[in-house]
Order: C-alpha cells, then sequence, then structure tokens
C-alpha cells in the first residue's frame, strides 16, 4: 500500500521479487491514480484532456485484438480530440477467451466514422493458398503472389484413429522431398492436447524406464527448447521410479516427490542430471548395444546423482542402483528402440498452437486437426462449417492456413466420401503418407 499512496509526482522503483503481487500492485495504483483524479475539479475529464494533448495521433496495429475496456479508453480519447488509426485484420480476432472480439472493434469504427482503406494485395502467400483462405473466412478480393514453386500448394493428409503422430514423419518427408527445411516450416493445431501428442515422447512418456532414461538424454542433446520439457519429464519419471519409490509424486511438476518442497529445486536438479549425462561420452552415445550402456548406465549414472544432489536422497535401504537392457533388445542400439523420437524428428520444427503463430510467416506449414468434434474449435469441420462462417473456429483456421508462402497442409481423421468433397472444394489435394498425389 504504501506504493499506491505514493505521490505520483515523484519518480519511483518498486523493486519486486517472484510472487510479490507485482503486477496487482500496478493494477491498484492505476486505479488509484484515475480515482485521484476524479476527486480533482473537472474530474477525469482533464486527465483525458491532458493525455489527448500528448498524444493527438495515435496508430494501433492488430487493432482486432482490443478489448471492450481499450475500445473504451480510444473513446474518451477520440472525444477529448486524439485522432485514432486502427491498422489490422478482422478475421484474425481468436481472443475470445479474454472476451475481446472483433465484430465490437468493427462497431466501434463504424460509430465513430472511420474511414475504411484497404490492403488487397497479399505479399506473403502464393493464389492458391490465398484463395482457400477466401473460402474460410470472407476476406474480399485479395490478389496473391502469382508464381510458386510447388503445385500443388494445398494439400491434405489423412491419418487413421491412434496415429496422430506419423503425420509429423510424413509432413516432414514432404518437405524434404521438395526442398524446404524443417526451421522454415512449422506444424500447429488449436490446443495443447493435440500439439503434445505431435512433439516427441510427449503423447506418453515411454512405459518402460530405461527408454525413459535413453529419451531424456537423447531429446536433452538433441532436441530443440520444446523438446527439453519433455527431456524433464521423462528424466523426472526415471528418477521417481528409481530413487524415491516410497514417495507420492507430482506429474504435473516433472515428477517431483513430495519430500522435496520446491518444484524449482527439483527441475533444476534434474537439468543438471541431463547436463552432466551429456558431458559423459560413454553415457550419451546412444549408438551402443543395449547390453554394453546398460552396464555403463548401471556404473555411474549413482554417481552423477550424487553429484548433482542439492535435493535429500531417501534411503535405497543399502540396495545399490543398476538398470537392465530392455529384453530381446540386448544386442539392438539404444537409438534404434527410440522411435517415438526418431521416425517424428521433430528437432528443428516448431511444433504448436494457432495462437503461438499468430503474426508469423513460414515457407510452409501443417494445420492439424483434432480426431474428433470434442475439441473446442479443434476439428476441421468446425473450421468450415458455413452456419459458424463469421465465428472463431474459422478464424482459427484462417490464421493458421494464412502463415505459409509456398505450402499449406492439414492433417484431418480419415475423411468420408462427402468429407472429400468438401476438401477438394476448398481447394486441397490429397496426399498419401509417401508423398504421393492420390
Amino acid at each position: 500500500m504504501k506504493y499506491v499512496l505514493s505521490s505520483s509526482g515523484l519518480n519511483v522503483f518498486l523493486k519486486a521479487c517472484p510472487g510479490s503481487g507485482k503486477t496487482e500492485s500496478v493494477g491498484l495504483k492505476a486505479a488509484y491514480e484515475i480515482k485521484t483524479w476524479d476527486a480533482k475539479i473537472g474530474g477525469i475529464a482533464v486527465l483525458t484532456q491532458l493525455v489527448a494533448e500528448r498524444f493527438p495521433f495515435l496508430i494501433i496495429d492488430e487493432c482486432q485484438d482490443l478489448s471492450w475496456i481499450q475500445l473504451q479508453i480510444f473513446m474518451k480519447l477520440i472525444e477529448a480530440g486524439s485522432r485514432v488509426h486502427f491498422v489490422g485484420d478482422l478475421n484474425q480476432g481468436i481472443y475470445a477467451f479474454k472476451k475481446v472480439y472483433p465484430q465490437k472493434v468493427a462497431e466501434f469504427a463504424m460509430c465513430h466514422n472511420f474511414e475504411t482503406l484497404e490492403l488487397s494485395k497479399n505479399l506473403r502467400s502464393v493464389q492458391p493458398i490465398v484463395d482457400l483462405c477466401g473460402k474460410i473466412v470472407n476476406q474480399g478480393n485479395v490478389q496473391g503472389v502469382s508464381t510458386g514453386t510447388i503445385d500443388p500448394s494445398c494439400v491434405y493428409f489423412a491419418y487413421d484413429a491412434g496415429k496422430l503422430q506419423e503425420v509429423v514423419g510424413w509432413f516432414v518427408s514432404y518437405l524434404e522431398e521438395h526442398g524446404i527445411k524443417s526451421k522454415d516450416a512449422a506444424i500447429v493445431a488449436r490446443g495443447y492436447s493435440t500439439v503434445n501428442k505431435l512433439r516427441p515422447a510427449a503423447s506418453r512418456i515411454p512405459q518402460n524406464k530405461q527408454l525413459c532414461l535413453a529419451t531424456a538424454i537423447h531429446l536433452w542433446q538433441n532436441g530443440g527448447t520444446e523438446s527439453r520439457g519433455e527431456a524433464l519429464n521423462c528424466i523426472g519419471r526415471f528418477m521417481a521410479e528409481n530413487f524415491f519409490t516410497a514417495e507420492t509424486t507430482n506429474a504435473r511438476a516433472y515428477y517431483c516427490p513430495n519430500c522435496e518442497p520446491s518444484h524449482l529445486r527439483w527441475r533444476v536438479f534434474l537439468a543438471q542430471i541431463l547436463d552432466k549425462c551429456v558431458e559423459t561420452e560413454s553415457l550419451q552415445g546412444l549408438n551402443q548395444i543395449w547390453s554394453k550402456w546398460a552396464k555403463i548406465v548401471s556404473e555411474q549414472f549413482e554417481e552423477i546423482v550424487k553429484s548433482c544432489s542439492k535435493i535429500e536422497m531417501p534411503s535405497q535401504n543399502n540396495r545399490s542402483f543398476s538398470l537392465r537392457a530392455i529384453k530381446g533388445s540386448a544386442s539392438q542400439t539404444v537409438i534404434s528402440t527410440l522411435e517415438t523420437v526418431e521416425k517424428s524428428d521433430v528437432s528443428n520444427i516448431l511444433v504448436t498452437t494457432f495462437h503461438q503463430v499468430k503474426g508469423r510467416t513460414f515457407d510452409a506449414i501443417l494445420v492439424v486437426s483434432a480426431p474428433d468434434k470434442r475439441s473446442d474449435g479443434g476439428h476441421w469441420s468446425q473450421w468450415v462449417d458455413a452456419a459458424n462462417s463469421d465465428g472463431e473456429h474459422a478464424r482459427f483456421a484462417y490464421v493458421a492456413s494464412s502463415r505459409p508462402k509456398v505450402l499449406l497442409g492439414w492433417a484431418i481423421p480419415s475423411p468420408s466420401e462427402e468429407d472429400e468433397k468438401k476438401l477438394k472444394e476448398l481447394g486441397l489435394t490429397a496426399i498419401n503418407e509417401t508423398g504421393v498425389k492420390q
């Protein structure tokens, strides 16, 4: 409260620590200052006038993301003399969960007599992609890039139930065939329930504890930033099942045992273990056969854990740690058994949600449908529902499908004949898992 009640005539540095309520304090301070101004002669109108004089001209980019309260602020500034330019694409409004509705922006512009000008030449995408986007939402007459290097530019892959993760490999192979680097492409879906099934080892942590350790090491040394979270999950479970067997663990906090009160300290502990495993040549070499690698793990892993330990380790009842080779795989290389990682090969390709690629550009993108319609706006049929063409579900698909320059792919559950007809009308060509046009 000392900060909230401090004078706005002073320069103040509010030095905050994590979890101290910094954001809430700033909100209270703003509310207090508004109330203070409102109590003065002339009230809040005087403050509004001062702001309008300081900012007589405002350009608001991404205007489709303006909330109701933000629109009310701009209304007051317009009334006080400011002139406002809104720049944006209302079809890219996908923040209803924040109570942001693009139709409110359109109504605001109409009520305040905004003059409407248009940018109708798409300098990013080839014409077939632009045309498909125009069938999802009403974008008007938009001209795209006339020439492209890939034909067809708009394709779809059909996957069978329970085999969603396979589309990642299909898409990566298709990119390679057409000379597109994985780092210049992305795979996107509506929500993380689908995204997590597409990431390596994310749809399920290996049930086999040997695979948990090997997968963690592989992801830690070869995966991108997103894969490191999965590596921590794998090593967390491995540690829980081998060193904290008597403890209840929290799967949402990398299997942190209840005896450790700090989730952050546990995460740092796991990261240190993986760092040391990767630094240890004999451990990180997953091209060894299982029988040899398991013996090395049995000899060295426990010492690595002890050298990293800032965690109180439970008694093992004088039982030393050991790891056995996977049954029936003793003569196989470790890396060859990590199928979920090797076949997915997503270490260089972004796998994320629609919201995370908004505003970005890629050479190619794969828009992945949820397997069923239980997802809120995640199933492809919800994107092309004619009765809801101005709704947010259509805008989800529009945002995702308008990101690529030369190649747009959709991945959908196996379609019926009627579904195939709809997809063809959209401009999508069926491609099988080997990359051949059907």
